[in-house]
């Protein structure tokens, strides 16, 4: 009887398994990684892990082991950039030693400028000068935005002209719109440097010259 209990403690070694070996993380990204192991047992394997030593609440699909040897990919919530994951192989004969490794850190987007108008806006609780001067922005990165209107308008002016051969009516709405457009404290509050204020103190005699002028001839 001796001899045979001998020999059943042999063949239960002889098909008796050990448990995986965990490999170190490869592959590491900012939301997974991959695990190697080795020693596996059978077909399938599998990654048990967690945000504490110990705590591995969290498992993977099944992987297929070949030749004992298997790549299991840890990917998804809950991982997040730099924290401590922990993580253990398993298979059919349990799991194996304990390892730990840090995940990448999150790269962030690079912010752009694109929605600067709007927040400025929104931000000012639409504050009529920061309106005004927000939508302007998209012109004024190269070129003041009195400039620009400037420019507007005189291609306006030149237009009116040519339509009408006539400065009488750009004369009168230049007067009527001066006020809004020359001074930075009110009106459109745009403002315009002191030389061209003087500059446009000059038109402007010249502008009701040839208003009455005009009306003269008439």
């Amino acid at each position: 009887m001796k001899w045979i209990a001998a020999i059943l403690v042999l063949l239960l070694c002889g098909i008796a398994s050990a448990v995986p070996t965990t490999g170190a993380g490869t592959d590491i990204t900012s939301n997974g990684f991959n695990v190697s192991a080795t020693g596996v047992t059978g077909t399938d394997c599998w990654v048990e892990w967690g945000d504490g030593a110990g705590l591995e609440n969290w498992v993977t699909p099944n992987a297929t082991a070949s030749a004992g040897t298997a790549s299991v990919q840890v990917i998804g919530a809950p991982i997040f950039g730099g924290e401590i994951v922990y993580y253990r192989a398993c298979d059919v004969t349990g799991c194996g030693n304990e390892q730990h490794l840090i995940i990448a850190s999150v790269t962030p987007v690079p912010q752009t400028t694109y929605g600067n108008l709007m927040r400025n806006i929104t931000n000012s609780r639409f504050n009529p000068p920061v309106i005004i001067a927000s939508l302007g922005s998209g012109y004024t990165a190269n070129a003041p935005f009195v400039v620009i209107i400037g420019i507007a308008l005189f291609f306006y002016m030149i237009g009116q002209w040519m339509r009408t051969k006539s400065v009488r009516m750009i004369a009168i709405v230049g007067i009527l719109i001066a006020p809004f457009v020359m001074l930075g404290s009110n009106g459109l509050y745009l403002g315009i440097p002191s030389v061209g204020i003087m500059l446009a103190k000059g038109l402007l005699a010249a502008a009701l010259a040839g208003i009455l002028f005009s009306f003269a001839r008439k």
